[in-house]
């Protein structure tokens, strides 16, 4: 994907990087090659966060749906549920 990146040397001889796309990527660099990079990083930081939030709005729907009542007596309940993967660890026979 591509992105707009605004750069603007400031006052202080530093470089002030910001990405139009994502408002949240701001950084700055003592070099504008050092912007770019810094930039980029945080680019990458932004849509890591993006999956991670993701991910655990998942766990959060799959841990709920593996403690209701309908899953209970479709597949028997849980002792043990990992948060981390979304499947049961251990299950009651």
């Amino acid at each position: 994907m591509e992105y707009t990146v605004v750069l603007e040397k400031m006052d202080n001889g530093w470089w002030f990087c910001q990405c139009e796309q994502i408002p949240e990527a701001v950084t700055q660099g003592e070099t504008i090659e050092e912007a770019k990079e810094n930039i980029k990083e945080a680019i990458d930081w932004f849509w890591q966060q993006k999956r991670n939030s993701l991910a655990n709005s998942l766990q959060d729907i799959v841990f709920y749906v593996a403690k209701s009542q309908f899953f209970n007596e479709m597949f028997g309940t849980c002792e043990v549920f990992s948060r981390e993967w979304l499947f049961p660890v251990q299950r009651r026979k």
